[in-house]
């Protein structure tokens, strides 16, 4: 996970080098710009403009960062095992803040506040924020899914990997630039997805990353640059084409040049030479926390349009300042408010159920916790 759902929690862990950390606060960083930038409110116009472009690129590093920390996962997790007491840490995060923001969006007579939303935040399945719930998901199926991979042929791994990398990136990203096309999803779904992302990131750990060693710079480059190209076709195209205002923020979702680069980032922070950095992985550790705080149901539309007012600053020449700076106030004050629930809530009274957790899954280990369905003789 962000934090400690894909590591180890004893102490030599604690001391792990931060290059992975550092890209864990760059990945976070980039979904914020993402949601600062696809949640605004912004009256765009056919015509080009500077304004238009700079929140395009803002926004395109959204799923490059999930991809990135599913990524992760899946490269720590494929050689560890699944933690009962890991599973409750994340279940009991996702069901603080749901209920943290349930209690504000009701202090402040939030319009979002509705039955549906009243129960996915009481429920502790993170159901206000996709990415919380499919990750909960994610982590449950752990157990299934590492023997699946490591029983896999190499050979067979990488043609399975390179055939779903062509069927749910590569030909989507090409088909559904086109506003007049029926959308065509190939049966991706976020779990799906993510069952993706894990293998690939438990492939490069299994198998290594020498393949791509050298190439990690060229992928960064060739993402980011065929995101830039993609935006200019279509601004270029909604000039002539008004349809294309519903692609305005197209490859800022699911695409072939975001996996291109979030692959590459994280194959470069994966060689980079870093040693243990305490505060590095401190404000590594908050990411989850920043997640969830920053992007619910409940709280999205309230923080974008009422508290930061992004759209009015659209025809500004401020507007780049204004994004760089709202998005730093919320990733500094998500870490912020996270230590402290961590430091006041998650070490007091969280950590206190880890022994019967374990004892819980030794038991179902053991088989003692199974019902048993022998009958008996007559």
């Amino acid at each position: 996970m962000f934090r400690q759902t894909d590591r180890q929690t004893d102490s030599t862990v604690k001391k792990r080098k931060s290059n992975i950390e550092l890209l864990r606060i760059v990945a976070m960083l980039m979904i914020v710009m993402h949601h600062y930038a696809v949640h605004g409110g912004w009256a765009f116009t056919p015509e080009m403009s500077g304004n238009k472009l700079f929140l395009q690129l803002f926004s395109c590093g959204g799923k490059i960062g999930v991809d990135i920390f599913v990524i992760i996962t899946g490269y720590f997790m494929i050689t560890s095992s699944f933690k009962l007491k890991k599973l409750w840490k994340l279940v009991s995060q996702i069901w603080f803040y749901g209920l943290l923001i349930l209690a504000f969006a009701v202090y402040k007579h939030l319009d979002s506040v509705n039955f549906a939303n009243v129960v996915h935040s009481v429920l502790p399945l993170g159901q206000t924020n996709w990415f919380a719930y499919t990750y909960l998901l994610l982590y449950i199926f752990i157990p299934f899914l590492n023997p699946c991979l490591q029983g896999l042929e190499r050979r067979i791994y990488r043609l399975g990997l390179m055939l779903a990398t062509v069927i749910w990136f590569l030909i989507p990203t090409i088909y559904n630039i086109w506003p007049k096309l029926p959308y065509l999803d190939m049966g991706l779904s976020p779990l799906l997805m993510f069952f993706y992302l894990y293998a690939l990131g438990a492939y490069l750990r299994m198998y290594g990353h020498e393949f791509f060693k050298d190439k990690a710079g060229k992928m960064i480059v060739l993402g980011f640059g065929g995101i830039l190209a993609g935006y200019l076709l279509v601004d270029f195209l909604m000039i002539a084409h008004h349809s294309f205002e519903e692609r305005v923020f197209y490859f800022s979702g699911d695409n072939i040049f975001a996996l291109c680069a979030g692959c590459g980032l994280f194959v470069y922070f994966a060689e980079l030479n870093m040693s243990y950095h305490k505060y590095i992985n401190l404000l590594a550790s908050t990411t989850f926390g920043i997640y969830l705080l920053h992007d619910s149901d409940l709280l999205r539309t309230y923080l974008w349009h009422h508290v930061f007012h992004n759209a009015d600053l659209y025809t500004s020449a401020w507007l780049p300042v204004h994004a760089v700076s709202t998005v730093l106030i919320v990733f500094f004050c998500g870490a912020v408010i996270d230590y402290l629930r961590i430091a006041l809530f998650e070490c007091p009274f969280i950590t206190r159920l880890f022994p019967l957790c374990d004892r819980w899954q030794e038991r179902f280990r053991s088989g003692a916790a199974l019902p048993s369905f022998r009958t008996k003789k007559p």
